[in-house]
């Protein structure tokens, strides 16, 4: 990309490529882009996602490569992506059936937008045609838009996998409730708790500190009182494992499922290693389990 007889126009240019590049070599360098146990980096197609700066640096680069300036050239590069953008849509496996329904659907809706775009500029259509054609076009895109973000907004998290169909059914029924949550489950999965419509009260709890910091409570009486004081309706209790490789940490004996047992709480979802307590009062910090 930095030749000047084949890459791109300009110093400008070259430059962003060279960043370009350098972000991507970041992204393989950082060990948590691939994150999972030893030969199975389950989070790396998640990850992806970190890349994107560097790729739309790259498309917004594309045209002004020298190999690419004949017309004919950009034709087949642009129906080249559009093929490329439909077939990723079409075998990604990380969201929903229906959501890649939606992802086809997109891309080609872009694919007819760009065939469009490279007719009008053919035929050079008069001013009024040219902004009629943009107007519908617009409207149409805000239209379907809108149906998206409706339907997006009524069934979000209604099967969430990371918490499970029973806990999120759960969620989306409750209103202005004070949740906190413990546990790596808890800690990246706490959306679905804020409800449908986003009343409920969400807090990991710990010992919070400056810029949004926050340590582990590692002692039974002091994890109480910071229950206590977040006056919650709700826990959620959710194991402490490693999101680099799933195995439990090293702080794995803290027992908060142990620390929540008092008279005040009671069990309302109890699945897997994941345990939902109601409270109808404050806990005792002086009713701990010895030693905890």
């Amino acid at each position: 990309l930095a030749q000047r007889g084949g890459g791109l126009v300009g110093r400008r240019e070259r430059a962003l490529a060279v960043a370009g590049l350098v972000g991507v070599v970041a992204f393989v360098a950082t060990p948590g882009t691939a994150a999972g146990p030893d030969g199975d980096p389950v989070q790396f197609a998640l990850n992806l996602r970190y890349l994107t700066p560097e790729l739309a640096l790259g498309l917004a680069l594309l045209p002004r490569l020298r190999p690419l300036g004949a017309p004919r050239r950009q034709l087949w590069t642009a129906g080249a992506l559009a093929l490329l953008l439909l077939l990723c849509q079409r075998t990604q496996t990380i969201l929903p059936s229906d959501h890649r329904a939606v992802g086809v659907a997109g891309a080609l809706v872009v694919i007819a937008a760009v065939a469009g775009i490279v007719v009008l500029a053919r035929r050079r259509p008069q001013p009024l045609a040219l902004a009629g054609t943009v107007a519908a076009v617009a409207i149409v895109a805000l239209a379907g838009g809108w149906t998206l973000q409706k339907r997006y907004l009524t069934h979000r998290y209604t099967d969430f996998a990371a918490l499970g169909p029973e806990l999120s059914t759960w969620a989306r029924a409750q209103h202005h409730q004070r949740i906190g949550v413990v546990g790596t489950g808890g800690g990246f999965s706490q959306y679905p708790l804020y409800g449908i419509d986003l009343s409920n009260r969400v807090r990991y709890i710990a010992h919070h500190g400056a810029h949004g910091g926050f340590t582990t409570i590692t002692r039974c009486a002091e994890w109480r009182a910071a229950v206590d004081a977040g006056r919650y309706d709700y826990v959620l209790i959710t194991p402490h494992v490693d999101l680099w490789t799933f195995a439990p940490l090293s702080q794995s004996s803290l027992d908060e499922s142990t620390w929540v047992h008092d008279p005040a709480a009671h069990v309302v979802l109890d699945y897997g290693s994941n345990e939902l307590v109601r409270l109808s009062g404050p806990l005792d910090v002086h009713g701990c389990p010895a030693g905890a």
